[in-house]
């Protein structure tokens, strides 16, 4: 589960109006017969039950209620059924999840269906997300409207393709980079191979340069050996074959 734990009396973090949307959604999966709630489901009842920001931001892109219902319906499951909570789709979980963030972001102290509605905006692939793309609804320009009536800051991305990437259901999916993914598709440097190369004394740098070995008194001067580094490092020409200094005590 995310981090939208919720608590005994609505859900932890939103406002009473997202609450009611929250739980309009879940309510509205169970009557389309679907044994998950998703955000086309969160999109239904928001168009249904919220009269503010988000409501009229939808209203303004001509979405009406009657249009998502007839897609959603399109896909009816089977019977009716009763939904708990946690029978949410990953994709709702991970909106509620980004919504909460961007509450907090914009210094709000409960999520408001405006920021639902902004992750699922920014959330390009989601069931929601196709929906409005559909019904001619640019998202790029819509997640900058609408992060400017939900209080955040206005960025200029574009939002995120879900089908680009595979991603969970965390939240740092969407504030930190998949370096494995980036170096899976050949979008990072190679390193060099330092540790395979030769060294004087014989052998290779994987040999002598194992994690928390330090040189000691007994290596230095000893070819390929490592060599102490910074403050502790000797003077010019100690521990040398054949330099004739002695190697200070310290070391």
């Amino acid at each position: 589960m995310g981090i939208f734990e919720h608590f005994n009396t609505g859900w932890g973090g939103f406002s009473r109006e997202g609450s009611r949307v929250l739980e309009g959604a879940v309510e509205l999966a169970g009557n389309f017969g679907c044994d998950k709630a998703d955000t086309g489901h969160l999109l239904l009842a928001i168009l249904q039950q919220d009269h503010g920001p988000a409501g009229r931001f939808l209203a303004g892109k001509n979405i009406q209620e009657q249009q998502v219902r007839r897609q959603l319906a399109e896909g009816r499951q089977g019977m009716p059924r009763r939904l708990r909570r946690q029978d949410l789709a990953p994709e709702l979980r991970r909106a509620i999840d980004y919504a909460l963030i961007d509450a907090q972001n914009a210094r709000q102290s409960r999520a408001e269906p405006e920021h639902l509605l902004c992750a699922i905006l920014e959330d390009g692939g989601c069931t929601a997300g196709e929906l409005l793309a559909s019904m001619g609804v640019q998202l790029g320009e819509a997640v900058r409207e609408c992060r400017q009536l939900s209080g955040q800051l206005t960025l200029p991305v574009q939002p995120r393709a879900a089908a680009a990437a595979p991603r969970g259901g965390r939240a740092s999916d969407k504030y930190c980079r998949d370096l494995t993914r980036r170096a899976d598709e050949g979008e990072l440097d190679p390193l060099p191979a330092a540790e395979e190369q030769p060294l004087s004394g014989g052998g290779t740098r994987r040999g002598q340069n194992r994690p928390g070995r330090r040189a000691g008194p007994a290596d230095l001067g000893r070819a390929g050996a490592p060599q102490p580094q910074g403050q502790a490092a000797a003077g010019p020409g100690y521990g040398q074959p054949g330099s004739g200094h002695q190697v200070p005590g310290r070391f």
